[in-house]
């Protein structure tokens, strides 16, 4: 994988697991302030399998990035 594209991969990354990641922390504080809104966890649920699947995505990636021969 090209430098570009692994570039590509991370601001991607970031525009759709910043979102992910500041709901899910509101709502871990909400939950540990005794605030407990059903509805809030229930869209956390699925909201944490996306994001645990996008790092996996990512991950394996990057891993294959790696794992390729340098060109010279």
């Amino acid at each position: 994988m090209s430098s570009a594209k692994t570039f590509l991969l991370m601001a991607l990354f970031v525009l759709v697991g910043l979102p992910m990641v500041a709901y899910l922390w509101e709502t871990i504080n909400e939950l540990l302030a005794l605030k407990v809104d059903l509805v809030r966890i229930g869209i956390s649920i699925p909201v944490l399998a996306l994001l645990i699947g996008f790092l996996t995505i990512v991950g394996r990636r990057v891993n294959a990035w790696h794992s390729e021969p340098e060109k010279t």
